[in-house]
């Protein structure tokens, strides 16, 4: 409690503080694209190392009140253009964009937790944008994520579609998943979240690799993905309907968004919905899902005001509910089918931020969020009536934070509190889970750039979490040197930690042979700490009017008392059992080729490679194997944007899965075996046309076409029956299916 007295009293501190303003410049300008003179709506201008700015409306028009009355550097950045730089001391100052492929103007903040151009992050950042997730149809988080290098997201269930996110080969609960910088995926929330969250509600993903913990405490061994959510821009609407159909599966969703911003840009609300509504796909003929039937809603707002010119409220809130259903008799209820994997979710989730420039020096922030999710479960088989099982899971989250400018030097520091508490009910399976966890965090970090090519970020962490005795101390030192103007150097030393808490595959209970596999922890778990080392080396370059960009990383990480799930099964009841121990660890070492082509203004070329190999120190229980399962040592992908003529968009995209060791248990087999898997290629390809009709901001139809996984690339032996180990699936997450949709803008 006295960590929540501490945030709260430094929360009202920074309010008092803002009582009186310290600014008196004003800069105001337009923005406009270099080749064809059009005003760019919605770039972001603002005074380099602060929180100063503004963002140009609807005719690329912006004007910051509250700049500093002294001379200062504007930089201005928007997705698809290079950044640009201008000294000032105030009056007009007009900006002319030129275009720029890949990643370029991209303004990231979670590898340091305060914002920066892409370019002049050290710590490498992946960056999955709006135009790729429209591209590729992505309808929530799980398919936004499906063409990042080095992560890919599987399907662990025939029955439900339980997905998880591997990252560096590791398992779904070594990534931290992050809502605008905040830990807000609850332990019930990973089971099913990332098929949850629509793309209504994401303007772009942010993804960092490796130990993550100096800022973000646990859960980031793996690395931290970051849903950035949307803001409003200019006043418009839009309204989509997809329909998508493959062989016995059909899919149709629906969504929209609503913006609106006041004239002089105080302030602007943003509401998105969807709704979505899929059938159960049997892929083999045996009369039981391979993939689930689901339909859900989704309602959310995302705001900002700003009381003061120099500071800005932002405040956002969602409500999520799915009903999910694998298994066979789907007209009947739940204990009437043979096997029933079934939840119905509800999520609130939200959030309330405060952030204030006290002067061009120092900028403070405090920050309170929350997740209500709770759900109704039915894990059973022979029509059982007894498998029902609930959860609540509340999760609360506060932070106080203060940034100072100190010349070369930008200082960091913050503190952070996180409760969560676990209540889960399975009587079938005699499993009752009444758990609470607290977390007390405190961080520094040191930014520091000088001479124009160095940059370096020092910090490091003390988490005391209630599972453990002891503090735990999360350092990392992180830097980018550029060799030239086209040319940069990145190096990254870090920490990452997992405690022992109930983890999100343990709510999901897997049918293999009729029985239910339950995970518990024992009692004597410890946390898990790792160490990850990386290498980057960066050059994007033009040569001819032809862009190129070229990445080389290498990455090692080492992990002790790694977590195993052992099988620990009491032949005198129903369920198999498997119990949660520390092991000896494992090391995970590989190297991750990216490659960018823009050889003309209408094509542009992304590619990624990655090569990794993984060993445990010591063989695991039942195969006696080194292997971290379900990890292939190759996986890359190809896309590409067309863009022939105006308006006209056409997408095409390669996924390629290598092969892997998958433990395949008895029940439709007679014995266990460890699976090699074949390797996969994935294609897809899609085409968008667009019509304006009130201009190009406000007005306009868009009709979108394509095929994903064109070549039909599915796992060919999945298990059949009731007697199937649903748990054993690998490969493309989706058959081939053909789509269509339109989207109206109002």
């Amino acid at each position: 409690m006295h960590a929540i007295k501490c945030i709260v009293y430094i929360s009202i501190l920074f309010m008092m503080l803002t009582a009186s303003e310290v600014f008196a410049g004003e800069i105001r300008g337009m923005v406009t694209d270099k080749d064809s003179g059009e005003s760019i709506p919605g770039a972001v201008v603002k005074v380099e190392n602060t929180r100063i700015g503004a963002m140009t409306n609807e005719y690329g028009i912006y004007v910051i009140k509250n700049a500093p009355d002294e001379e200062c550097t504007i930089v201005v950045v928007f997705t698809g253009y290079k950044p640009q730089k201008k000294q000032t001391s105030g009056g007009e100052v007009n900006f002319e964009l030129e275009t720029a492929p890949f990643q370029t103007g991209e303004i990231v903040s979670t590898a340091t937790g305060t914002e920066k151009i892409y370019e002049d992050v050290p710590v490498k950042t992946e960056v999955v944008t709006r135009k790729l997730i429209e591209a590729v149809q992505a309808p929530d988080l799980a398919e936004a994520l499906s063409y990042t290098p080095g992560l890919w997201v599987e399907n662990n269930c025939q029955n439900c579609s339980f997905t998880q996110l591997r990252m560096l080969g590791l398992e779904g609960s070594y990534t931290q998943i992050l809502i605008n910088g905040d830990p807000m995926m609850s332990t019930m929330a990973g089971v099913y979240g990332l098929q949850q969250f629509p793309e209504q509600m994401i303007d772009k993903l942010e993804v960092v690799k490796g130990g993550g913990s100096a800022l973000y405490g646990g859960n980031a061994i793996g690395g931290v993905v970051d849903i950035k959510l949307r803001k409003p821009t200019v006043d418009r609407n839009s309204a989509s309907f997809n329909y998508k159909m493959g062989e016995n599966h059909i899919r149709k969703e629906f969504g929209f968004i609503s913006e609106m911003v006041s004239d002089d840009m105080n302030f602007g609300m943003f509401l998105y919905g969807s709704t979505h509504e899929q059938n159960p796909y049997d892929r083999n003929d045996d009369g039981f899902s391979d993939i689930g039937k689901s339909k859900g809603t989704s309602l959310g707002v995302n705001m900002f005001y700003k009381p003061v010119d120099a500071g800005e409220l932002l405040f956002n809130l969602h409500r999520i509910q799915e009903a999910r259903r694998g298994g066979n008799r789907f007209t009947y209820p739940s204990h009437d089918a043979d096997i029933s994997e079934a939840a119905d979710s509800y999520r609130w989730g939200g959030n309330l931020k405060y952030m204030h420039s006290l002067s061009s020096q120092l900028n403070v922030e405090g920050n309170y969020s929350f997740a209500l999710a709770e759900r109704n479960t039915y894990y059973g088989a022979g029509r059982d009536p007894n498998a029902y099982g609930r959860t609540d899971n509340p999760l609360q989250y506060l932070s106080a934070k203060a940034s100072y400018n100190a010349g070369i030097n930008l200082i960091t520091a913050g503190v952070t509190y996180k409760t969560e508490s676990l209540y889960d009910e399975a009587i079938a399976y005699n499993r009752i889970i009444d758990d609470d966890y607290d977390n007390y965090g405190v961080y520094l970090q040191d930014e520091l750039d000088f001479m124009h090519k160095y940059h370096i970020v020092a910090g490091a962490r003390v988490d005391k979490n209630s599972l453990l005795d002891d503090p735990i101390f999360s350092p990392r030192v992180s830097a980018l040197i550029e060799l030239s103007e086209d040319i940069g150097l990145r190096g990254n030393v870090s920490t990452g930690f997992k405690a022992p808490q109930v983890f999100d595959e343990d709510l999901h209970i897997t049918q293999v042979n009729g029985e239910g596999q339950i995970i518990r922890n024992s009692d004597d778990l410890t946390e898990e700490k790792s160490i990850s080392y990386s290498g980057t080396i960066e050059m994007s370059r033009e040569i001819n009017s032809q862009f190129v960009q070229i990445g080389l990383t290498g990455f090692h990480t080492v992990l002790d008392d790694q977590f195993q799930v052992v099988d620990r099964d009491d032949p005198s009841t129903e369920e198999q059992e498997f119990t949660r121990i520390n092991g000896d660890g494992l090391t995970v070492s590989g190297v991750e080729i990216q490659v960018g082509y823009k050889p003309v203004k209408p094509l542009e070329l992304q590619g990624s490679l990655t090569l990794q190999t993984d060993e445990l120190d010591s063989e695991e229980e039942d195969f006696g194997s080194t292997r971290i399962f379900k990890t292939p040592e190759q996986y890359g992908n190809i896309v590409a944007y067309f863009d022939p003529i105006e308006r006209l968009s056409v997408f095409g995209g390669i996924n390629y899965t290598g092969k892997m060791k998958v433990p395949h248990y008895a029940g439709y087999i007679a014995d266990d075996i460890l699976e090699t898997t074949d390797a996969f290629f994935s294609l897809d390809l899609g085409l968008s046309f667009k019509v304006a009709f009130l201009g190009e901001v406000k007005g306009w139809q868009k009709l979108n076409i394509g095929v994903k996984n064109i070549t039909d690339e599915y796992q060919e032996d999945l298990d059949k029956g009731i007697d199937r180990d649903a748990g054993y699936m690998y490969g493309p997450m989706n058959p081939r299916m053909y789509y269509a949709g339109l989207e109206v803008g109002f």
